[in-house]
């Protein structure tokens, strides 16, 4: 199950990356999912203070892992 949380082309879905909003939106994927793995999907261009939030929310969480939407060209 991927959380993409890095939509460039929709408002306001990047405050979602932030600290906060994300770990609500974890714990309430963690809550109605069996016992599939979580993954986090987010913006390339995030700071690395931003980037640190993210690691910890999954890393609180036990995420199964997380990675960068790069998007296309």
């Amino acid at each position: 199950m991927v959380i993409n949380v890095s939509s460039p082309n929709t408002p306001g879905l990047r405050a979602l990356q932030d600290k906060g909003p994300l770990t609500d939106i974890v714990q309430a994927v963690k809550e109605h999912r069996n016992s599939q793995p979580i993954y986090v999907k987010i913006a390339p261009d995030l700071t690395y203070g931003a980037i640190d939030d993210v690691i910890s929310v999954a890393k609180d969480n036990k995420l199964a892992g997380m990675g960068q939407n790069k998007g296309v060209s």
